[in-house]
């Protein structure tokens, strides 16, 4: 983890993600979520018997759209309350602590109090500005390979009472994608738009330039290419 991030992964983060990745695995499989071996990924054969490479031994069945509908299955039985059609606007707070959240929804306006709030909001990627901002020039016509809701609007709450920032805003996950690729993601064709294929040949940009070593380790560790280096 340090190696591809050229050691700018926080070591307490990486040492709590090793460490419980597979009780995390048990839990999301008792909320009943599927997985099987991996043999579409990097899965070779080797004298009749399978060999991950990378660690990547699981996935979750019938990717993540099934892992998504399985969690909300699991928060359903458990009582939860999912509110569709509903946009988080700001967050409630007294100058001490957070006491709720504001929301748009059927039209109106509606504050909603909880003793606690998670922003589980994700990044900003479906923000052409913000890309543009944080990560450079041109990232405003890159190709997101996920959804056009992930606009930051979890981390600008945050923000707006006075979080503060952290982490690697300059850095992000850029992938070998289809330049014919719709402008965000497709859940009919999921990782379909995906481009590999890299280590069996060579890439190059607009300019007829390399840009990346194809062949620098295996896939499950290149395929996110260097934040300088990027063909999202």
């Amino acid at each position: 983890m340090a190696r591809v991030t050229k050691y700018r992964a926080d070591p307490d983060l990486v040492d709590i993600l090793v460490r419980n990745s597979h009780a995390a695995v048990r839990w999301l499989q008792n909320k009943g979520v599927r997985f099987y071996p991996a043999f579409g990924r990097q899965a070779f054969e080797v004298d009749g018997r399978f060999t991950f490479s990378g660690g990547a031994i699981l996935e979750v069945a019938d990717g993540g759209v099934a892992l998504v509908e399985s969690l909300f299955r699991a928060a359903e039985r458990e009582g939860a309350e999912v509110s569709y059609g509903s946009r988080a606007l700001s967050l409630l707070h007294d100058g001490r602590k957070v006491e709720g959240v504001r929301v748009h929804r059927d039209g109106g306006i509606v504050e909603i109090p909880a003793a606690a709030v998670v922003l589980a909001a994700g990044g900003f990627q479906a923000n052409a500005a913000w890309r543009a901002c944080y990560l450079g020039p041109g990232w405003d016509l890159a190709k997101v390979r996920g959804t056009w809701c992930n606009t930051g609007d979890g981390m600008r709450m945050a923000l707006d009472i006075g979080a503060m920032p952290y982490g690697h805003w300059s850095g992000a996950h850029g992938v070998s994608w289809d330049l014919n690729a719709p402008e965000f993601g497709d859940l009919r064709v999921g990782d379909g738009f995906q481009k590999h294929s890299y280590p069996f040949g060579i890439m190059v940009n607009a300019r007829g330039e390399r840009f990346v070593d194809e062949g620098a380790d295996m896939g499950n560790f290149t395929y996110v290419l260097p934040r300088d280096h990027q063909a999202a």
